[in-house]
């Protein structure tokens, strides 16, 4: 993925070149195709090239137009080239030759703050008018593109990482401790903090704008708020999702460059694959290329069964990394290096040999299923319309279907439901159900009161700590605002999409793979598949206990049985506990050896002692989340500890 980065003067000081020049270095390793910079008065941009699309290899960024005054620098992929092109007048070889920027900067010529709304795609843009003497600034929808800034009274920086602000002299380094705090409990409870107290991320789907001092910020772009009300058979809805999603994967196969596609058993990844083979078979174009892990010692965690039926029909060329074979904390402090904050990513070690392979053999696009999950829905707001519409035998077969069979654990899911949307439960034919399950729930209850009152993490961070931060308080709203707490599935559906943790994670992976000069895709991101799949009947999400089954209806013919009908998906967990009790431990105890002995001001020693000598213990069998407890603490205190020299 390429790089942007700019400063503009609040008090027309003129930019010195040698401050872009710092920021351009700090992103270097995101721009192998070039590196421009464009300057003027109180104005500088920046632009580090990665060259993806046809239409790229002749792009040349920061772009003037001396016509208007409008300069431009962005990182984008536009995919409504088409409907733009057209709506702009541009044609024949100009059209085909145009690059994205230059088509995003004709758009702000005609719509102005709105263009925008115009765009799909991924993008990341600052454009300067110098005749209005304002700087605007976009992120897409999802936030795909990431986009952070610092302002202060002084000046206003914006770049596609926070390296590129932390090499400017006058930015403030000063840490965010709240944000350490909410790290360390897993709870994200807003889209634009991060661990820097003064460096913020403009959120997905926002522009900014920057005017004699004057900062605004707004949305562009949000997702309905009420579904729409019309009726279609079951069959239209399974045709149009087939159509859009395929565009959403044909539009994302437009490369200069080998494309290749992680693959794994899982009905995100496979979907993706089997409509780009089908694809490229429709061209006579072998492909795509993927790149999938296996395991031969963690037998639990291998997943070729389901994935191979994939390459077998379509004979894709295929490259596999021996997963169980990696050390989780190889590349622990590089990557620390990379991301600019604490990162919790407990697999992504597997992800960076993946990408790795793919450098070696000259990729540069990945397309990746990445959090299909929120974009369909599993779909459990389901049992609760059928709850609170009285379809109670619908309702107990759904979950006789979700439980595989298993009675007692239907009778539990029906009646959670039932009580969530029909308190009233008088009905004498529910009694003997009631008096079968109710033990059940009510320890449940209790658990989740105790929960609200001494949250899973108490005991491990330090008492000051979590007085000082606030972080009961911000715990207790975490719980209330839990998107699954909705009734209907279109509120459930629409919340999970706004949950903060979606760009944070887009995030994360954005600065792991530009770090092999790779830019992902993903499909399942697509704003028109989006808003289609969260305004789709319930009965489309959940049927006959399989979730997303919107995407196994309509790709029947294409997706392998294995897949189409698997309920489950593998827990890579047990190949990580693995790998750093066996195959990294001395790397392991080496690391966690500090954690003893720096920042108590925010753990529990004596708990984290507890927890390691367990964990280490070979007679023991640690939980999942006690290996989740240690990587947090043990890359946040890295993370300090590297970090320590440039805070102020």
């Amino acid at each position: 993925m390429s790089a942007i980065a700019g400063i503009c003067y609040w008090d027309g000081r003129d930019v010195a070149r040698e401050e872009l020049l710092a920021m351009a270095k700090a992103l270097a390793h995101r721009g192998p195709d070039g590196k421009n910079i464009w300057h003027k008065g109180p104005i500088g941009l920046v632009h580090l090239m990665l060259h993806t699309t046809p239409e790229s290899l002749n792009e040349r960024l920061p772009l003037e137009d001396k016509a208007t005054g409008l300069v431009i620098t962005s990182d984008a992929r536009i995919d409504n080239r088409e409907e733009l092109l057209e709506s702009l007048g541009v044609k024949g070889r100009e059209a085909s030759q145009m690059p994205d920027s230059e088509l995003i900067l004709k758009a702000y010529k005609k719509w102005g703050r709105k263009c925008p709304e115009r765009l799909l795609g991924d993008f990341a843009f600052a454009i300067w008018d110098s005749r209005e003497r304002t700087l605007f600034c976009a992120r897409d929808h999802m936030g795909v593109k990431p986009f952070y800034y610092y302002a202060s009274r002084d000046f206003f920086a914006f770049s596609t990482e926070i390296k590129g602000l932390l090499a400017l002299n006058n930015v403030s380094r000063r840490i965010n401790e709240v944000r350490i705090a909410d790290f360390l409990a897993a709870i994200v409870l807003d889209n634009e903090s991060t661990f820097w107290r003064s460096i913020l991320r403009l959120p997905p789907a926002h522009f900014c704008v920057i005017r004699n001092g004057i900062f605004e910020k707004g949305a562009y772009w949000q997702l309905p708020s009420e579904p729409k009300k019309h009726i279609k058979r079951d069959s239209e809805y399974a045709e149009e999702f087939r159509h859009i999603f395929t565009e959403a994967v044909r539009c994302r196969l437009r490369s200069a460059f080998p494309l290749g596609s992680y693959l794994s058993g899982g009905l995100d990844s496979s979907s993706i694959v089997c409509v780009a083979a089908e694809l490229y078979e429709k061209k006579g174009i072998d492909g795509p290329h993927v790149f999938s892990g296996i395991f031969d010692e963690i037998a639990q965690c291998d997943e070729r069964k389901y994935f191979m039926p994939v390459v077998e029909r379509y004979n894709l060329p295929t490259t596999f990394v021996y997963a169980d074979r990696l050390e989780p904390l190889a590349e622990l402090e590089k990557m620390l290096n990379e991301q600019d904050e604490p990162f919790f990513a407990p697999h992504i070690f597997m992800s960076r040999a993946l990408l790795g392979l793919a450098r070696e053999n000259g990729f540069r696009i990945m397309l990746d299923g990445h959090d299909g999950d929120n974009t369909v829905s599993y779909g459990t707001g389901l049992l609760l319309e059928l709850a609170g519409d009285f379809k109670w035998l619908k309702l107990a077969k759904e979950c006789y279907c979700l439980t595989d069979g298993s009675l007692h654990e239907a009778l539990e899911i029906a009646y959670v439901a039932i009580r969530r949307r029909c308190v009233p439960l008088s009905i004498k034919c529910m009694a003997k159900v009631v008096r079968q399950i109710l033990h059940i729930f009510k320890a449940e209850r209790q658990k989740e009161s105790q929960e609200l009152i001494k949250p899973p993490w108490h005991n491990i961070l330090n008492d000051e700590f979590i007085k000082k931060t606030g972080l009961i308080e911000r715990w207790r709203d975490f719980k209330k605002n839990d998107p699954y707490r909705g009734d209907r599935e279109f509120e459930r559906h629409r919340r999970a999409l706004y949950q903060p943790f979606m760009p944070y994670g887009l995030e994360v992976l954005d600065r792991c793979v530009s770090n092999f000069g790779i830019e992902a895709r993903y499909p399942y991101f697509d704003k028109r598949l989006i808003e289609f799949c969260l305004d789709l009947p319930a009965r489309l999400k959940l049927h006959r206990g399989l979730n997303r089954y919107i995407v196994r209806f309509a790709l029947k013919d294409i997706l392998p049985e294995s897949i189409r009908k698997r309920k489950n998906k593998s827990d890579f967990t047990a190949n990580l506990i693995h790998g750093l009790r066996v195959r990294d431990r001395d790397r392991l105890q080496q690391f966690l050896q500090k954690i003893s002995h720096e920042h108590k001001e925010f753990y529990q020693v004596q708990e984290i002692e507890r927890i390691r000598e367990g964990f280490l213990n070979m007679d023991q069998n640690p939980t999942a989340s006690d290996a989740f407890t240690l990587l947090k603490i043990l890359v946040l205190t890295l993370w300090i500890s590297s970090a320590k020299n440039i805070f102020h």
